[in-house]
């Protein structure tokens, strides 16, 4: 199986810990169920759904997370110390007002 460079896997939690950085925030609820995790920002209408069941996300989940934050590629991996190492860039959390 081929692994697009420009994408390397990531773990379910760091997956979250991407999300919580930008400013996602978990809901809970009736819908929250199972093995999903919800997540809510004031920006966005549609909620990020994340599968906590999943071993490791690849490129067609990361892109779909990517495109449902708002952020790019470097943006989305620059947000943790390990996923900016996976890509070969500076670890850069961001800033949120």
């Amino acid at each position: 199986m081929f692994l697009s460079s420009q994408y390397p896997p990531v773990k379910v939690k760091d997956a979250i810990s991407i999300a919580l950085a930008w400013g996602w925030v978990e809901v809970k609820g009736p819908r929250t169920k199972g093995d999903h995790k919800y997540f809510e920002h004031p920006d966005f209408d549609i909620p990020l759904q994340i599968d906590t069941g999943a071993g490791d996300f690849g490129e067609a989940y990361i892109r779909m997370m990517i495109k449902r934050m708002g952020i790019d590629r470097k943006k989305f991996y620059g947000a943790t110390k390990r996923t900016a190492k996976k890509i070969g860039i500076k670890y850069d959390p961001p800033v949120l007002d």
